[in-house]
């Protein structure tokens, strides 16, 4: 099971926008919300949010600019103003991250979590792991621990990956937490049992638009706003959102759609964990020897990793894809001179789908359950008229599109989409290509290059004066070059005499 905390909660007007679509989990960076706090205290059990995260501002720290860094004293008076506040204030959290500035060095973290974050529920307490502490260090979290929380970046971006020990600890019951995090590829390869995001505020913030389709989070950057809102209008209106609103930008409607659409990635999580809890009962349990291990280091003191041996697959065991297959042809051996039977590759109707996880599995008329795909594609294009008909039939199909997105256009009040200028220009684009392939006139193409500016040639194509002595002495004939010429573009043999 998966849990979003959508962050930003610090705001009244964004703690509001939540609530009212139904929002249940909120999460708040102390960070910000410090220099919005009233004197008289807030009262966050009032908020009414099931499940409440509160975020210490080190990541914030960690990745401030350094003419905006703070001194090593102001970071030790902020971290002890977050404790206060987390501890007045303990009966409300769900979870809270530690104040882990890496400015302030280990010791400080390592000081905090023993005098302070050890009186507290250690279910609440999320521990911080940075991949400059190492994955031993890790192992000893996981160890001490029941959660521990790991950003996003940490993941991505040091050159280390690190999934597999992160599922394994999962799969040993820690549970992880996701700081900032944006890819959904990420939540997904990553057993989290939470995580924290601002994704959601991106379509107010930076004019993004965020749409669940087929099974996945598309977010789709300001440039391509309307045309990715044009290109789901459908899906909007199935959904119930008012498409009219959408393309018009109301900040309401469209942050109703950007968290509709992270409620469908966190219902898909939840269910991608069902299953893999379920397969992790009935497969034997993977030990850690299984996945990469690191030991003590080699020469330059960076951790080496060791990882097990790989099965390689006998020639046996080896498939061919399922879309391509081969056949035997004649061929003439270009060593050995002898006609020999060959293998050569071909192209099969059939495919690798399979109804579950199709992505029109919802829509297609022919689904079944556990079922490879019905539809076979059989496609042959190996003779000049094969070729010429497959092309005809694209553009057909294509010319069908464009005429059928004419048509959604104009119902929906004439406004130019771009969707609709780029399949007219791809159209356009196989026209000519079809056009130029059937085009069979015969033409003469000469090309010629000419080192000096004395021959015969020089004279032929008016690229120099003729020249004055050949290498008897005479003086070419204007006539004879006219004759040259005329033979060539009749594309009949020169003879010369000597």
């Amino acid at each position: 099971m998966t849990t979003i905390y959508h962050l930003g909660g610090e705001q009244a007007g964004w703690r509001t926008m939540l609530a009212d679509n139904g929002i249940e989990n909120v999460g708040m960076s102390y960070w910000s919300w410090r220099k919005r706090l009233p004197r008289r205290g807030v009262d966050i059990a009032s908020y009414g949010f099931t499940g409440v995260l509160l975020e210490s501002g080190g990541y914030q720290a960690n990745n401030l600019p350094a003419d905006k860094q703070l001194s090593q004293r102001e970071w030790r008076e902020y971290g002890d103003e977050y404790a206060d506040f987390v501890l007045e204030h303990l009966d409300d959290l769900t979870m809270f991250t530690e104040f882990d500035c890496l400015a302030l060095g280990p010791a400080y973290v390592a000081e905090q979590r023993r005098q302070v974050w050890s009186q507290v529920d250690p279910d609440k307490f999320l521990p911080v792991w940075h991949p400059q502490q190492g994955l031993q260090a890790l192992e000893e979290l996981g160890e001490q621990y029941p959660r521990i929380a790991i950003s996003e970046a940490a993941i991505t971006g040091q050159g280390l990956n690190v999934t597999p020990q992160l599922n394994a600890l999962a799969r040993k019951g820690v549970k992880l937490h996701g700081i900032a995090m944006t890819k959904p590829t990420v939540l997904r390869q990553v057993a989290f049992s939470t995580a924290a995001s601002t994704s959601w505020l991106s379509p107010m913030r930076f004019g993004d638009t965020l749409v669940w389709d087929n099974g996945q989070l598309v977010r789709y950057p300001m440039k391509m706003k309307q045309q990715a809102r044009m290109r789901h209008q459908a899906l909007f209106e199935r959904e119930g959102f008012d498409v009219q609103k959408l393309l018009e930008d109301d900040k309401d409607e469209v942050t109703r759609l950007s968290l509709w659409a992270w409620r469908q990635q966190e219902q898909a999580l939840k269910q991608l964990r069902s299953n893999n809890e379920v397969d992790a009962v009935e497969r034997p349990q993977t030990t850690t020897t299984a996945l990469a291990v690191v030991t003590q280091g080699d020469d330059d003191g960076k951790p080496e990793v060791v990882r097990p041996a790989l099965h390689e697959r006998t020639t046996d065991e080896l498939r061919t894809l399922p879309m391509f297959g081969s056949r035997t042809v004649k061929a003439m051996n270009q060593e050995s001179r002898e006609v020999e039977d060959i293998e050569v590759l071909e192209v099969r109707g059939t495919s690798a789908r399979r109804c579950d996880t199709c992505v029109i599995k919802d829509r297609c008329p022919e689904f079944k359950p556990a079922t490879t795909c019905a539809y076979s594609i059989p496609t042959s294009v190996k003779t000049k008229e094969q070729r010429a008909a497959f092309l005809t039939g694209m553009i057909e199909l294509q010319a069908q599109r464009v005429q059928f997105m004419t048509l959604v256009e104009q119902v929906n009040g004439g406004y130019p989409d771009p969707n609709l200028s780029q399949e007219y220009d791809r159209m356009l684009k196989a026209i000519q290509v079809q056009a130029d392939l059937e085009d069979n006139r015969d033409f003469l193409k000469i090309s010629v290059e000419a080192r000096g500016k004395t021959g015969a040639l020089s004279r032929l194509f008016g690229s120099a004066p003729a020249p004055r002595d050949l290498q008897q002495g005479q003086q070419l004939d204007q006539s004879g070059v006219d004759v040259v010429a005329q033979r060539i573009l009749e594309g009949k043999p020169v003879t010369s005499r000597r």
